[in-house]
């Protein structure tokens, strides 16, 4: 079943067996097409691990392209938003970054299904990436703003205490 093709292509992937992974996520995602049963449980971290499989192994364009097939099935979950952002921000581009990350903010506070196990994705790593980005587009108010934020999640995590003594 579906369930434990993921889990095999997951371990492959965790196993740096990226070639097999890649093949079999690819499977996992066609079969989803060809199914009137709903695998969004794992069509979307099949997706997310596919592009980060296609990222370990240097094709940046492919990780993007993945993660952007998301939106032709759902909102896209908060992990999602930010691996997205996370492309930009490689890329210098803060603005399109920071629409990014604040779109994982807010699709994890308005949907369920779009939040992730952690906060981390939900919540303390947009904020942080937020922080960057409006840093580099001259908003340092927003930027300070957002580490705050940052900080109210993970008060003792190092990139914010960077953060916080940069502002200070």
């Amino acid at each position: 079943n579906i369930r434990f093709r993921y889990l095999y292509a997951k371990e492959l992937y965790n196993f740096n067996q990226t070639d097999q992974s890649i093949s079999e996520f690819e499977k996992i995602i066609e079969e989803f097409k060809n199914s009137n049963d709903s695998f969004l449980d794992y069509l979307y971290p099949a997706f997310i691990t596919l592009s980060d499989s296609y990222k370990k192994i240097g094709q940046i364009e492919k990780s993007l392209e993945t993660l952007l097939k998301v939106l032709k099935y759902d909102i896209p979950p908060s992990e999602c938003c930010c691996k997205i952002g996370d492309y930009y921000m490689d890329k210098k581009d803060y603005l399109a970054a920071s629409f990014w990350n604040e779109m994982a903010i807010e699709n994890a506070k308005k949907y369920e299904k779009c939040r992730s196990n952690s906060t981390n994705y939900d919540a303390f790593t947009p904020y942080i990436n937020l922080c960057v980005c409006y840093w580099h587009l001259g908003d340092k108010e927003k930027s300070y703003k957002c580490n705050e934020e940052a900080g109210k999640i993970k008060p003792n995590n190092p990139t914010y205490l960077n953060n916080k003594a940069i502002f200070e």
